[in-house]
């Protein structure tokens, strides 16, 4: 499983979301083969006009906060995420150019900041869910939505 939070994805692969990063040079890249279980994303920037990954040499700061569609559901308090390569110890000046990623889960409310600039909110994409009346036997389902 950490073979698949080192890789990025490739060209053409599926389950890779990019999407500009208004007033910036910048994309966010998303993308998830291989932690469809864990029901994991990783995130990475990526420079607009090249396509290429890139480190955070900016000083953008990526936090978890209350989703505005359920700011009720537990665990929702702002916390500030740092990418995978900071958590396991590397210096952020040590990390190989490109390399940097961070993991978030399905459903989580982002919020990027940028000093002087309007902070950006998103949501990582929640997968289908698996077909759960396999694990619960043969049974009618309700949906309330």
């Amino acid at each position: 499983m950490l073979k698949d939070l080192q890789a990025k994805p490739s060209p053409g692969e599926d389950d890779v979301h990019t999407r500009p990063i208004p007033n910036s040079d910048y994309s966010f890249r998303l993308w998830g083969k291989g932690l469809e279980l864990k029901r994991e994303y990783c995130l990475d920037f990526v420079h607009n006009a090249t396509g290429k990954p890139v480190n955070s040499p900016f000083k953008y700061e990526l936090w978890v906060v209350p989703s505005t569609s359920a700011p009720w559901l537990p665990g929702a308090v702002k916390s500030r995420i740092y990418s995978l390569e900071r958590c396991f110890g590397i210096p952020q000046q040590d990390i190989l150019p490109g390399a940097e990623k961070f993991v978030l889960l399905e459903g989580t409310a982002c919020l990027l900041v940028r000093p002087g600039m309007r902070s950006v909110y998103f949501k990582v994409p929640i997968r289908s869910p698996p077909d759960l009346n396999c694990n619960l036997g043969d049974v009618d389902q309700i949906k309330f939505s």
